[in-house]
């Protein structure tokens, strides 16, 4: 049985304005704001407790509010800032690695992999009342393992992140044998040093030896220990924010996520492939999921297949049989006396178009099963790249890979980016 929720009066809304505005008048004569306040370092117009629970509710401006896309705007101009200067920074990191100083080696140890992996930076909490999720500030012993093999180094990462989603990366180097790196490219759960890191990674590799083995005063660590035991997320933000005004472990994350999809967006302009992936709505969809899907992975935005999920696909593979039995019956008529050999080939040339859609559709569902691609889009992608994406490759319809949601959320960016805008 649920409740029935009790009236909000004014006098049970708190408003949020402006010092040297005036305060919107109460609508009801007789009746006033329970208080106004004026907090400039929050979003939020007003707020007020709800009846049921007693927790409180907030009234934010609108996802299509002028206001709310500038606040996005600025949050993706500053990640294009650290583009323009994000080669001094590395240089700054691969230097800091080396540092005889502990809190200077743990703190460009933990930004190599924040830059590289795009792990959050985790913030300290209370696990006895919160699930126990880790970012990289906070990993503990037991959440690394160091191997080497003829190969070279390895590090893996086991642990809970953020929404308590398992994150398990193996970072290595890329094997020379290339078929074998094509091959395990395709492993979400691996990810390769990138090409002139191949020195930085042995020293860090050499950094978490020390770091998962003892502390600094010679103690050995236990595996509840923290791995970076003189760093929290917000000296790590301190540090960034000498490195470039404004710089935050989460301006990295979107960075390196916007650029990543910049990257893999315009490899279709040189592709050998480019006509096949441009010629249909869905092979150009597909072009660009694929895109997402490495942002996703990146990010580590996972979800749960869904239970139908396998369901879905039987009957994916049921349709596609009878789209099959209408092509054999269709190659068939063609060899019937008088039939109309033109409607048939239009026909067969349907049909096959119709298989060829279908095995996509299918190919994309089946490799996004696990994957959130929303969450990438909605957070940490400026929605420029994509519509530029969209105006320059065929016209594509935005729609296809922005919701309707999204079109207002990002009204802004549709209005400011024409083909030419590049992250």
């Amino acid at each position: 049985m649920g409740k029935v929720k009790g009236v909000i009066a004014p006098e049970n809304i708190s408003m949020n304005c402006a010092l040297d505005a005036c305060p919107p008048k109460c609508p009801l004569p007789g009746h006033s704001w329970q208080s106004v306040c004026h907090k400039d370092e929050t979003t939020w117009l007003a707020f007020y407790r709800d009846t049921i629970n007693g927790e409180f509710k907030y009234i934010f401006l609108s996802a299509g509010s002028s206001l709310k896309g500038q606040s996005d705007r600025e949050k993706f101009e500053k990640a294009r800032e650290l583009k323009k200067v994000v080669g001094n920074i590395r240089k700054k990191i691969t230097s800091g690695l080396r540092s005889n100083t502990s809190i200077t080696m743990q703190q460009n140890t933990a930004l190599w992999f924040i830059d590289l992996l795009a792990i959050r930076a985790g913030n300290e909490k209370d696990t006895a009342e919160e699930a126990d999720t880790v970012g990289c500030c906070s990993l503990r012993v037991e959440h690394i393992t160091l191997s080497k093999d003829e190969e070279g180094p390895t590090i893996m990462f086991n642990f809970l992140g953020k929404d308590s989603i398992e994150y398990k990366n193996t970072l290595k180097l890329r094997p020379a044998d290339e078929a074998k790196a094509i091959e395990l490219e395709d492993n979400p759960q691996i990810s390769f040093v990138r090409h002139g890191e191949e020195e930085n990674f042995a020293q860090v590799f050499k950094n978490m030896e020390r770091l998962v083995r003892k502390s600094d005063n010679g103690k050995a660590k236990k595996p509840t220990d923290d791995v970076f035991d003189e760093l929290t997320t917000s000296t790590l933000n301190q540090y960034l924010k000498e490195l470039m005004p404004g710089l935050t472990a989460k301006v990295f994350r979107t960075f390196n996520a916007s650029f990543t999809l910049d990257q893999e967006l315009y490899r279709l302009e040189d592709h050998p492939r480019k006509k096949e992936f441009m010629k249909t709505d869905t092979t150009q969809l597909k072009f660009y999921n694929d895109a997402n899907y490495q942002v996703a992975v990146l990010c580590n935005h996972s979800r749960a297949v869904s239970k139908t999920f396998d369901t879905q696909m039987e009957k994916m593979d049921e349709k596609k049989d009878e789209i099959v039995k209408d092509l054999t019956a269709a190659k068939k008529s063609l060899k019937d006396k008088g039939a109309d050999k033109e409607k048939i080939k239009k026909k067969i040339q349907q049909l096959e178009e119709r298989i060829s859609k279908h095995e996509t559709q299918k190919e994309i569902k089946q490799k996004l099963a696990g994957v959130a691609l929303g969450t990438s889009k909605l957070n940490y992608l400026d929605p420029r790249i994509t519509v530029a994406w969209c105006k320059k490759f065929g016209d594509f319809n935005l729609s296809k890979v922005f919701n309707k949601t999204l079109q207002t959320k990002f009204k802004w960016a549709i209005d400011e980016a024409d083909e030419n805008f590049r992250f």
